[in-house]
């Protein structure tokens, strides 16, 4: 078994090795015995790949996911898809304690296999509670505008979000995570990141309306208490009361 707690499901001329394993990503790197030729390489979920079982067999069951999944597919360019030398492949988007399968082959750009399939299986991580804190502000407030500065206190992975305050008045924090987790979680990718965040809401907001930044922890799951920060941005001016000065 490897150190990185995975287990190879068949051995062949690649090395694999799983690193940075968290509850919803990690990266796997492929080492080829032979640097110099091509081959197609993947990291998919364990339930996924087990709907192209072949009675059991890991390799059988394996090539026929490539057959059906990239060489059966017209719009998928093998040449674009094939690595060569060794190659670090992210995961994300996996939820805590998921089964996934990484694999390798040797294959050319006319879809044939030119080498046995090494293979590994392993889980991400369980959701584990963080001591990260956030240092939230709203500067720079207009009508439609206003700056956004996060800190977080740990270098771990958070999201963060704004919602208007017809969506969040009278709600308590558990309240406001069951909504954000039930109607919002498909945007979490787009808004999760590590590190300081400074963000600009340029012309994104409406004018004289309460708004609530909320910044959490997540790793394929809330591990965070919510942070929250309410601000209000001001009143549209009367066009009609604009004047305006020539010199």
């Amino acid at each position: 078994t490897p150190a990185d707690g995975t287990e190879y499901l068949c051995e062949g001329p690649f090395k694999i090795e799983v690193s940075d394993l968290m509850a919803s990503t990690l990266k796997v790197t492929f080492k080829p015995e032979d640097a110099s030729g091509t081959y197609y390489c993947n990291v998919v979920t364990t339930a996924f790949l087990e709907t192209f079982d072949v009675d059991g067999d890991i390799q059988e069951t394996i090539a026929n996911f490539i057959d059906k999944q990239v060489l059966s597919d017209k719009e998928i360019v093998l040449k674009d898809v094939l690595q060569k030398g060794e190659f670090v492949r992210e995961v994300t988007g996996l939820t805590p304690e998921q089964e996934f399968v990484a694999f390798a082959c040797g294959m050319d750009e006319d879809g044939n296999f030119l080498t046995d399939i090494s293979a590994i299986s392993g889980k991400t991580a369980e959701l584990k509670e963080s001591d990260m804190t956030f240092e939230v502000e709203i500067e720079q407030v207009t009508a439609t505008s206003a700056m956004l500065f996060i800190s977080p206190s740990e270098d771990e992975p958070y999201v963060w979000m704004e919602l208007p305050e017809d969506l969040y008045e009278g709600k308590t924090d558990k309240e406001i995570e069951d909504f954000l987790m039930r109607y919002y979680k498909t945007f979490f990718p787009s808004r999760s990141q590590t590190g300081e965040l400074a963000y600009s809401f340029k012309d994104n907001l409406e004018p004289d309306t309460g708004y609530m930044v909320i910044v959490f922890g997540y790793d394929g799951g809330i591990t965070t208490p919510l942070t929250t920060v309410e601000f209000r941005t001001e009143s549209a001016g009367d066009p009609s009361k604009v004047t305006f000065g020539f010199e």
